[in-house]
């Protein structure tokens, strides 16, 4: 349906605004990198990568889907979901400190100081990434936030150096990760405003219905069909129980024949 200009100013203004992608901040809890000379965290204050990141990508994600036949019509089924690589990027100050941070990082997922390189235990070098997309206020206040989870460094840019480069030096980090999360993907589905999950929906319906006619069949004495199947087990039981025991008669009958011949002492 056709809107009005007056519409669109009422629902950015109810929405607090339009998106600036110059508002965001980037915080991680390292793995204990330390510093060899004073033996502290590389990391002396955790609002560093707040400022010294100049850039960011919220990552994306592509549900993995395969080509299935249903009543001859051809569709995509959904089988599994793929996330994108996030690349972030770093102002370098004069002592280098981002470059040295991720250099000790990349150094410590794989020991490469001797002729053999060692690669260390992964819960011993991930970390949990977070990312913040901030409303345009003076306040910080979150609008959107996304939290890789166990997070490495795989990929550090190189450096360029040159008599013609006199004005900043920036890093590029890219980073690999297991899942990513969102603030609106830990709201539960079945209660959050705008979705409903059907499936839930249909079980607590299906559920609904088995104890309705339960309890129908309790009031008229009708046995249920748990009931009916323990009889159905109880009377093949029964059925068994002289068949074997009259195996077992026969047996020793047999038994004491062969005895009295002297086939067994």
């Amino acid at each position: 349906m056709p809107s009005q200009i007056d519409d669109m100013k009422a629902l950015i203004s109810r929405r607090g605004g339009v998106a600036r992608g110059n508002r965001y901040g980037v915080h991680f809890t390292h793995p204990s990198i330390k510093n060899g000379a004073s033996g502290n965290n590389w990391l002396q204050d955790g609002r560093d990568t707040w400022i010294l990141c100049t850039s960011v990508v919220l990552p994306g994600k592509r549900i993995s889907t395969t080509e299935a036949t249903h009543n001859h019509h051809l569709a995509k089924k959904p089988y599994s979901m793929a996330t994108d690589e996030v690349t972030m990027t770093f102002l370098l100050t004069s002592d280098y400190y981002m470059k040295k941070y991720f250099d000790l990082w990349q150094e410590l997922i794989i020991d490469s100081s001797g002729n053999h390189y060692k690669t260390l235990y992964k819960n011993d070098y991930v970390a949990d990434v977070q990312i913040e997309a901030l409303i345009g206020d003076e306040d910080d206040t979150k609008a959107y936030e996304c939290t890789l989870k166990n997070a490495y460094p795989i990929q550090v840019s190189q450096v360029e150096l040159g008599e013609g480069s006199d004005g900043l030096i920036e890093i590029t980090v890219t980073w690999e990760y297991d899942n990513w999360f969102s603030d609106a993907s830990k709201q539960d589905p079945a209660t959050s405003k705008g979705f409903v999950n059907k499936n839930q929906r249909r079980t607590e319906q299906y559920k609904a219905m088995q104890n309705a006619i339960r309890n129908v069949e309790t009031r008229r004495n009708i046995p249920t069909l748990a009931t009916r199947k323990d009889q159905s087990r109880a009377d093949q039981y029964n059925t068994k129980r002289p068949v074997q025991r009259s195996i077992s008669t026969a047996s020793k009958k047999v038994a004491r024949s062969r005895q009295s011949k002297g086939f067994i002492e």
